[in-house]
């Protein structure tokens, strides 16, 4: 609340205007009195000179004094409360609620004083009890923020500590008395809190994270928390990720190793095999020997392909392998690999159906690769599709490329199933007893294969209704070839 008050001209001039005020009605008194004089002497028909003439002028002059003396007393008496009034209005105003006010009597002014006295004893009762609350909130503050176990401050725009808790203090007990109330934090506190939030590694081993956020006046609040037994779980996730990183690559490093040290004998078996089975060198006596050649050479070959497989996947996984582009019709290698299955499906007793039309476009691709995602689309295809059933192959233009299509009629697979099926080594019949066999291998390959394309393959499954299994591939690619290292193992 805010009161003004006229300043000390105002005042004198309010007491000259008092005091013309009452001198003007006491000389209007002394002028009658004259003109009476003068009647009185008329109408007592006084000589001329008996009239004494000085005497009147004396006794008019005389009242005239008179009555300026009574106008100047009573002018002082109501002015001088007045200005009283006016200087403690003005202490008031300025915030000196202790100014005191003197008494004064029954009438306007003293009713104006009252009004004054009580105004004054009202506003310092408002800030007495402003002053309270803000104590008493301040109190309760301090007191749920000593609880908390994270370190708290709260600092002015002055750079003086307003609020600090002891746990502040015990993290950086070098910096305690920076911390405390009212204290002015110094240069080398506030250098250390300049971030405005970050980790930091305190003298006893602990970590600490700092949280710092600036108040509209300047300030800020500070909170420190205690992160050291978050930083140990990352300590040890880490050096979980870090071991997991290492047995995974010499995991790699020992298949790639072994595919390699196990594909030159069995290079030689099949080479072996085959001689015998085509009787090379003449006829075998027995049949049964060349029966268990047949036997061999099969074995041999399957065993091989499981160990390029195995191989394939370590140099995916290592980012080792690259693609060698060709453009060719796409039909082609549709075609091939059609050709290569095409008996295999006869002697499962498996319909297979091809629909390409003529127009396919020419794509830019690694034929070798992109036939063995092919040959393992449809192997599977025909693993899992029981005797009389239909594999059919189909493709066609889309809007991203070339999309080609496996759908067979076999025993499905559940939709949640599907993301396993895309992991190496992994089985969605698990058990002993499954009746399919396999290494998991053949799925997973032909994804990240069709991954290194740039293209994506989509697997659309239910159990009993068969299994569609898409593979788009992009337009053309231009670069002359593509690292595994650029498609995420």
């Amino acid at each position: 609340m805010r009161i003004r008050c006229t300043d000390s001209a105002a005042f004198t001039s309010l007491r000259v205007k008092l005091l013309l005020g009452f001198m003007g009605p006491i000389a209007m008194t002394g002028l009658l009195g004259i003109v009476a004089v003068h009647s009185v002497a008329a109408s007592g028909q006084l000589a001329a000179q008996a009239y004494d003439r000085p005497l009147c002028a004396g006794a008019a002059a005389t009242a005239l004094l008179i009555g300026m003396f009574i106008a100047a007393a009573l002018a002082r008496r109501i002015v001088a409360p007045i200005a009283a009034a006016a200087r403690t209005a003005r202490r008031i105003a300025a915030g000196d609620l202790e100014a005191e006010i003197e008494p004064a009597g029954r009438d306007e002014l003293g009713q104006l004083l009252t009004a004054i006295s009580a105004m004054r004893d009202t506003i310092r009762d408002m800030r007495e009890r402003e002053a309270m609350a803000r104590r008493s909130a301040l109190g309760r503050m301090a007191t749920a923020v000593e609880g908390l176990h994270e370190g708290i401050a709260l600092v002015g725009a002055d750079r003086r500590v307003i609020l600090a808790n002891a746990q502040l203090a015990a993290f950086f007990p070098a910096h305690a008395a920076a911390f405390a109330e009212d204290a002015l934090i110094p240069p080398e506190t506030e250098a250390m809190l300049a971030h405005p939030s970050g980790e930091m590694q305190i003298a006893d081993g602990r970590w600490v994270r700092l949280s710092r956020s600036e108040r509209p006046d300047g300030g800020f609040v500070l909170i420190a928390s205690d992160i050291t037994l978050l930083k140990e779980r990352e300590a040890v996730l880490q050096a979980a990720k870090d071991q997991a990183e290492a047995a995974n690559r010499a995991k790699t490093e020992f298949l790639t190793n072994m595919s390699h040290e196990l594909r030159t004998p069995l290079t030689a078996i099949i080479g072996f095999s085959e001689i015998i089975v085509n009787e090379s060198f003449g006829t075998v006596g027995q049949p049964k020997y060349l029966e268990f050649a047949d036997d061999i050479l099969h074995s041999g070959r399957h065993l091989l392909d499981v160990i390029n497989d195995m191989l394939d996947i370590a140099k995916l996984q290592s980012a080792t392998t690259e693609l060698r582009l060709q453009r060719f019709p796409s039909r082609t290698i549709i075609d091939a690999a059609v050709r290569i299955v095409r008996k295999n499906a006869e002697q499962a007793g498996i319909k297979l159906e091809v629909a390409t039309p003529s127009n396919l476009p020419t794509i830019e691709a690694d034929p070798l690769r992109l036939r063995q995602v092919l040959l393992n689309l449809l192997s599977n295809a025909i693993k899992f599709t029981p005797r009389g059933g239909t594999v059919s192959v189909s493709a066609e233009p889309c809007e991203a490329g070339l999309a080609i299509t496996v759908r067979d009629t076999g025993i499905g697979m559940a939709a949640e199933d599907i993301p396993r099926a895309l992991l190496p080594f992994v089985q969605v019949d698990n058990s002993l007893s499954r009746k399919h066999g396999g290494t998991g291998l053949g799925l997973p390959l032909s994804k990240l294969f069709v991954d290194l394309h740039g293209g994506k393959l989509d697997i659309s499954s239910a159990p009993g209704e068969g299994t569609s299994v898409t593979v788009v591939l992009p337009a053309p690619i231009t670069s002359p070839a593509i690292l595994a290292g650029e498609v995420a193992a």
